[in-house]
């Protein structure tokens, strides 16, 4: 998604830091495995005993160029842990995600080495305006108790029993450990005026992939209304013929039933001329015996002949 600077300040300033006399361990609802506290190596007892120093509320200084971890990234210290067995154990991911419910994590990696968990995990947001809204909260949920990431270096990383939170940044990226190693491999580091530049680009390609997309469909609408105005003609040309052949087939039937007609028409004529002149002259010669006589004479004649 296209950041906007707008309205990355207000998901910034929303809810504002203020300051409060509850810790982050008592408005979340941490517990200590089997109510134990953890166990640190001696030299980091009594400072870890010592309430961290004050910190005043960091106020929000806003800036284009401000890189973060991106996807939106959020880290966990001091998560609490115990020795047992032979290596410090805390608490899994899937329970940590159960107390930053609130702020919609989509995942909770704690971070473990050869002893175990290193009291250190990664909170994953994602990458929508939604994920930095609740990235923010997040952070701002620790701020305001003085649990952000200036109270722990200001704690010089011995927070005791409280926890600590804060947005991941470039900085985050830099300092040796396993938090550093994670950010390396999982994410990238960049500013909002990249982000926005990154969402300009995209929006741009995207913008010239859909108008290079509609030519294509226009050049093969165009090819294929060609080729329908040219089947169109074709079967116009085919019908016309069609009716053509059909047509001069109608007139040479018409013609031959003409002629058939003529000629049956003259062969009767004829057959009654022949009618009428045999039985014209069959009553001459039923009138006249002797002519009728002389005839038959003549046929026997001519037959024995």
């Amino acid at each position: 998604d296209r950041l906007c600077f707008s309205e990355f300040g207000r998901i910034r300033e929303e809810g504002g830091f203020r300051r409060s006399h509850r810790s982050a361990s008592d408005t979340l609802p941490w517990r200590h495995a089997d109510g134990a506290v953890t166990k640190r190596v001696k030299d980091e007892v009594a400072d870890s005993l010592d309430p961290p120093p004050a910190v005043e509320p960091r106020t929000v200084q806003m800036s284009r160029e401000e890189q973060f971890v991106w996807p939106w990234m959020g880290v966990l210290a001091n998560v609490p842990t115990e020795w047992r067995g032979g290596r410090q154990i805390g608490e899994s991911g899937n329970r940590l995600k159960e107390r930053l419910a609130a702020f919609c994590p989509h995942k909770v990696v704690p971070l473990w080495s050869h002893r175990g968990h290193t009291g250190n995990a990664i909170v994953e947001f994602g990458k929508d305006y939604a994920s930095l809204r609740n990235a923010f909260s997040f952070e701002n949920h620790f701020e305001a108790q003085g649990h952000g990431r200036r109270g722990w270096e200001a704690s010089r990383c011995r927070g005791g029993p409280k926890m600590f939170g804060w947005v991941a940044r470039a900085d985050d990226r830099r300092t040796p450990g396993l938090v550093v190693e994670y950010l390396q491999r999982n994410a990238d580091v960049k500013s909002v005026a990249e982000l926005e530049s990154e969402g300009t680009r995209k929006t741009d390609k995207l913008v010239a992939n859909l108008a290079s997309q509609i030519d294509v469909k226009a050049k093969h609408a165009q090819e294929l209304e060609s080729k329908y105005s040219v089947k169109t003609t074709s079967l116009e040309n085919v019908m016309e013929e069609r009716e053509l052949i059909f047509q001069r087939y109608s007139d040479e039937i018409h013609k031959m039933q003409q002629l058939a007609r003529r000629h049956s028409q003259m062969t009767l004529r004829r057959i009654r001329r022949s009618v009428r002149s045999w039985i014209a002259r069959c009553r001459i010669l039923s009138s006249n015996p002797r002519s009728l006589m002389s005839l038959l004479c003549v046929a026997n004649l001519t037959e024995g002949i």
